[in-house]
């Protein structure tokens, strides 16, 4: 008879794992479903916050706590802190704080799926398996839309979003998609597998040219460069730089004598998002609103460096909203961080970034041959760090950081535990 942990693994680990992921990376957030996002939702929040608590229980049995859960209660000091800073700044109700901070519980499904994977109920095969698998529906999905589907026949629902820099566009979470980009990218070039390498193109291509990600598509280049650097012969890297200049150049060329005007308009987008960092003048409208948060942020930051403002719910007098005309933290990146949680709660967030680092110079030491999943992971925090600087990851995106953080966190406790059981 098999035990309760095999079954579970064989006939359920696949689609718990797809629920997980559905949720945890917010892919059913704008559905045009009544009530399914809602109570996914709230059936995660319940069922984490039940696991955190029986675990806490289990930690003060045992008297054994691991390095994951240390860095979960320590990061819950900064959502806590947001609401204090609140409520003695705006007078807003402590538990307001608290429930628009809500969805960071979702950092603790991380600390849920390592816990699953030490008691054999998932295997690492099956988590990389439904994430790359599932990254790949969703970006068939979304080129389909994109190329067939004209966003305007469907701006009634929530996953369409119309504005004027950037037309129509399905909005939906791309951080599988940029795992999926980072995989591909490691076993296409160590590994000279061609169609993996084209995948690299077709993703950049959906950000760039019908998603028109600015920063994400710039924060990816970027993440792409330092993985080139430190993995890849000089030599070969001439000859990738080479065939890709090339490769660009043309699809640019065929792309430019067809979609001449959608190119130069990209090129302005990503021109005006560059001159917010230069000081140079804006134009676009998007930019224009970074532009004037920033200042925002610049005042709240200088009257509370430390330990920040807090996060105001839009319950409360409709939120920073409803008390500055148009101001959302999540759009500027570390400046909006700073502002809501300091210079403390933005220390506390960038713990998991420096572990990152760590846990990726000692899984080298250990194994020469990293696992390309394990890498992807790698460069996704770099990615997710630098995009940082300009996007809400600290503020919305908790629960994606810190579930990617984990698998680089597992894959280093298992090489470890190997070496020392050897």
């Amino acid at each position: 008879m098999k035990s309760l942990s095999s079954l579970f693994k064989e006939r359920f680990a696949v689609p718990f794992l797809i629920l997980f992921l559905l949720e945890i990376f917010s892919l059913l957030i704008n559905i045009p479903i009544p009530f399914v996002y809602e109570i996914l939702d709230l059936g995660f929040i319940v069922f984490l916050s039940s696991f955190f608590v029986y675990l806490t229980v289990k930690c003060f049995k045992t008297k054994q706590i691991s390095r994951l859960y240390l860095l979960l209660l320590i990061l819950s000091l900064v959502p806590i802190l947001g609401a204090v800073q609140a409520m003695i700044y705006y007078n807003q109700p402590f538990i307001y704080g608290i429930l628009s901070e809500r969805l960071k519980v979702l950092a603790i499904g991380g600390l849920l799926i390592v816990n699953f994977l030490e008691k054999g109920l998932i295997t690492l095969e099956q988590i990389k398996k439904t994430v790359l698998y599932l990254a790949f529906l969703i970006l068939v999905v979304l080129l389909f839309l994109n190329i067939f589907v004209p966003g305007s026949t469907m701006e009634e629902y929530d996953f369409v979003v119309n504005t004027a820099s950037k037309g129509y566009r399905f909005k939906l979470n791309n951080s599988l998609i940029v795992i999926l980009f980072f995989y591909s990218l490691i076993v296409g070039v160590e590994q000279n597998k061609i169609r993996y390498l084209g995948l690299v193109l077709i993703i950049l291509f959906y950000l760039t040219f019908l998603y028109k990600a600015r920063s994400l598509t710039l924060s990816i280049i970027i993440a792409t460069a330092f993985y080139l650097v430190q993995r890849v012969k000089f030599y070969r890297l001439i000859s990738f730089g080479v065939i890709f200049t090339v490769v660009s150049t043309f699809i640019f060329a065929v792309a430019f004598v067809f979609f001449n005007e959608q190119i130069i308009k990209i090129a302005e987008l990503f021109s005006s998002a560059l001159s917010v960092f230069i000081g140079g003048e804006v134009t676009d409208s998007s930019a224009l609103s970074r532009y004037s948060q920033y200042e925002i942020a610049s005042e709240g930051i200088a009257k509370h460096p430390f330990l920040g403002n807090g996060f105001l719910s839009s319950r409360f007098g409709g939120g920073l909203t409803g008390l500055y005309g148009y101001f959302y933290p999540s759009d500027i990146g570390w400046m909006g961080t700073l502002y809501l949680y300091g210079i403390l709660g933005t220390a506390i967030y960038i713990i998991p970034f420096i572990l990152t680092a760590y846990y990726s110079f000692k899984i080298k030491k250990l194994n020469k041959k990293v696992d390309a999943f394990a890498s992807a992971m790698v460069y996704t925090m770099l990615y997710f760090f630098i995009h940082s600087t300009t996007a809400g990851f600290f503020v919305k995106k908790l629960g994606i950081i810190i579930f990617v953080f984990s698998m680089v966190y597992y894959y280093y406790y298992s090489l470890k535990l190997k070496e020392v059981t050897k």
